[in-house]
């Protein structure tokens, strides 16, 4: 069972520190948000060299601060999609096998849906121009539905892949359908297109917390996957997490869990 832990999870923890904090903990990947290196700036050079020391796989998770990739201003879209390209040079820097990207979202809630999902497409195909030759995999991740947000369900995901014909993924974000039931319907008419998991706990107020500190039914989530996801479930959760003893527990949860299904 392949695990990582997200920027997201000890975000004053520098990246580099934060891989190291990865191979003490015995586990497969660091998952680096654009923000977080931003934030604490360290240069491309150090990081690449702190996950070929560690021996920690690296994923990329693209800019989302103050962006929005449909947004209904010209000006706003364009520096949102430059602000993804960034994040996907970065992720070309340092090896990182793939990337997630927030698919956009309605400026206001009176936006036209079929305006939104031409300028996603169309945003999507740019983005993905920009990847090829780069060996960046694109996954667009699922995001909790606001009443701003038009990428939410499965159908909303399969409409989409019927009008492109890139070869773009996903990351699928279990807290963010949260209801057991919601993720068997997204995996089972999405599977071949998922790539990457993000997995939290959630509670009635949080969507995103440490692992067994909510009511997601984690280990029938893990038997819905075992025989078919062989990708990297990232813990992403927030959390100002310096001494890292919410990303050990939730790591020896996944653990535990895993073992206990034998998940390969």
């Amino acid at each position: 069972m392949k695990i990582g832990f997200s920027s997201t999870c000890a975000w004053n923890l520098s990246p580099t520190r934060s891989i190291a904090h990865a191979r003490e903990l015995g586990i497969y990947s660091f998952e680096l948000w654009f923000d977080h290196y931003v934030f604490h700036d360290e240069s491309v050079g150090k990081i690449r060299k702190a996950l070929r020391e560690n021996e920690i796989v690296a994923t990329v998770h693209a800019s989302s601060w103050d962006i929005n990739i449909t947004s209904t201003s010209k000006p706003v879209r364009e520096f949102s999609i430059e602000q993804v390209k960034k994040s996907i040079d970065l992720a070309e820097a340092i090896a990182a096998p793939l990337i997630t990207v927030h698919p956009g979202k309605k400026s206001y809630f009176r936006a036209r849906r079929d305006e939104i999902a031409k300028a996603q497409q169309e945003a999507f195909h740019t983005l993905f121009c920009y990847s090829e030759g780069k060996d960046v995999m694109i996954c667009v991740e699922n995001i909790e539905d606001t009443g701003r947000d038009v990428m939410v369900t499965e159908a909303d995901f399969i409409d989409f892949f019927s009008k492109i014909d890139d070869d773009l993924f996903i990351t699928l974000d279990v807290a963010h359908l949260g209801d057991l039931q919601r993720i068997e319907m997204f995996y089972s008419k999405l599977r071949e297109r998922i790539r990457h998991i993000h997995i939290s706990d959630l509670n009635q107020v949080e969507l995103h917390v440490p692992m067994g500190d909510g009511i997601l039914q984690t280990e029938a989530v893990l038997s819905l996957l075992k025989d078919t996801y062989r990708g990297i479930f990232s813990l992403e959760f927030y959390q100002d997490d310096p001494s890292g003893n919410e990303v050990f527990n939730s790591v020896e949860y996944l653990k535990a869990l895993g073992e206990k299904l034998d998940y390969p």
